[in-house]
């Protein structure tokens, strides 16, 4: 089941992200991209957090041309614990990792992303 989905803002892409076990590395970010007039796969990509432990996503947004996704959630840190973590995701490209953002264990994520025109 999906943790997160948006659509892109001109409705041709579907975006949906949640936990998925890898290879050796835990639960890691899974982002998948869909054609929104087919459901047609259109990318997939995985994020393993320094710490090769559990990632877990919480929210997804896309940018006002749709071409980058922003996925933030929980990643565990290499001797940090578990860390704020927001990536993107572009079709051609690796994720960009932006500093994750260490916080006690007891806060928690807010499952939503506020973009500049959503109240």
């Amino acid at each position: 089941m999906a943790t997160a989905v948006t659509v892109s803002p001109d409705g041709g892409t579907v975006f949906v992200t949640r936990d998925s076990e890898g290879n050796g590395t835990n639960r890691d970010y899974a982002t998948v991209a869909y054609n929104a007039a087919t459901g047609q796969q259109l990318w997939a990509r995985r994020y393993n957090g320094p710490g090769n432990a559990g990632d877990d996503p919480a929210a997804i947004a896309a940018d006002p041309n749709g071409k980058t996704v922003f996925v933030t959630g929980y990643s565990k840190g290499a001797g940090t614990g578990r860390d704020y973590t927001t990536i993107l995701r572009r079709r051609h490209r690796e994720a960009t990792l932006a500093q994750p953002l260490q916080q006690p264990p007891e806060k928690r994520l807010r499952r939503r992303i506020r973009t500049g025109d959503q109240p």
